[in-house]
């Protein structure tokens, strides 16, 4: 390809070329400018967006994190960045391989993961920038024979890892309801399909499903029934954050700006078009279930305002999480959110958007 330099139209060309030369020496100084910005950005490591994006779910795709695809998918369309997903079985996992650096972006439950991390002084700490499920949807299932939550003293709760949401969430039901969990044997069976299918077989007596997991359980494995349902019991709890590492955030502080804003506008788009969101679940997750399933599962959620709409991290649900976390022994005491956790793109966002309104 050949390179043409001409003299600048809108400057008269002085005595002895002076114009010209100034102008050329210009122009290929931002051509320079132009060439190194490029090579930053196809450079791992090195400020700016990355060409490829590596993106961490703390599980499984469910009725609950499914529509991220909508974010994920604008992405792409808006800045060319390519995204690669890997699914891990649980939010502990999504976050260690986060710190590994094995991938760029965490969506995930088990928060008391990073706040723990927080309180070990990491030099690269992992930090929030959004709660995209500010309410959880788990439903606490028993067996056949299991009727109240007092019946599972002495019996077999699965949980997917100690620490975990399941594990949190299971123990703040029961607590709730006046039961010792010291005398309820806790079981690692791993995610909530895992559960459900040692529901099914006998292996535990009681385990905690996504709404849609447990409407669809309760049809399918006999005498299985509603012990609790945590957004009674917890409706602020944050179920589900996006997590990055400080150091990407501080490289990369447009793209995750992008990403928080692309993804508050997805939970809005959530909570707002039942039709579209039940159609791209139908489409992600590929499951043959009635209508009336996908309904009900979708206006459990909707009851309960589960999707972070206004991004989630205001004060009292981060308090609230946090005390739930304490009571799981996750943490000692709280921790400052200055330390495991940014509002600034929330706040960007709301300043532009102004809040949501709930129908």
């Amino acid at each position: 390809m050949r390179l043409i330099l001409q003299p600048s139209r809108a400057l008269p060309r002085s005595k002895g070329g002076e114009v010209m030369l100034l102008t050329l020496r210009w122009r290929i100084g931002v051509m320079v400018l132009v060439l190194v910005a490029a090579w930053s950005l196809s450079v791992p490591g090195r400020a700016g967006p990355a060409p490829l994006l590596r993106v961490g779910f703390g599980s499984q795709p469910d009725f609950t994190d499914f529509w991220a695809k909508w974010t994920l998918d604008d992405l792409t369309k808006q800045t060319g960045v390519q995204v690669r997903v890997t699914h891990f079985e649980n939010g502990p996992i999504a976050y260690r391989s986060l710190v590994a650096g094995a991938v760029d972006i965490v969506f995930s439950g088990g928060i008391g993961a990073i706040l723990n991390l927080a309180t070990q002084q990491r030099p690269d700490r992992l930090m929030a920038v959004m709660a995209d499920l500010v309410a959880p949807d788990y439903i606490l299932l028993g067996r056949e024979g299991v009727n109240s939550l007092q019946d599972l003293v002495g019996k077999r709760v699965g949980i997917s890892s100690p620490g975990d949401i399941s594990d949190v969430l299971s123990r703040a039901m029961l607590r709730n309801a006046g039961v010792d969990v010291s005398r309820v044997q806790f079981v690692r069976v791993g995610g909530t399909g895992a559960r459900v299918a040692a529901l099914g077989s006998g292996a535990i007596e009681a385990g905690v499903a996504h709404a849609f997991d447990a409407i669809l359980a309760m049809q399918r494995v006999r005498g299985l029934k509603v012990l609790a349902v945590s957004g009674e019991v917890v409706p602020d709890y944050l179920q589900h954050i996006l997590a990055v590492r400080q150091s990407f955030l501080n490289a990369n502080e447009d793209l995750l700006r992008r990403i928080v804003f692309t993804h508050m506008d997805s939970a809005r788009r959530a909570a707002s078009d039942k039709a579209a969101y039940v159609a791209l679940a139908k489409e992600t997750l590929g499951a043959n279930v009635a209508d009336a399933v996908w309904s009900q599962a979708y206006d459990l959620m909707y009851q309960g305002r589960i999707w972070g709409v206004d991004g989630g991290l205001d004060p009292r649900r981060v308090r609230i999480t946090q005390e739930l976390e304490v009571e799981a022994k996750n943490i000692t005491a709280p921790v400052p959110i200055s330390e495991w956790g940014t509002a600034k793109f929330i706040s960007e966002y709301l300043r532009q958007k102004g809040t949501y309104s709930w129908k």
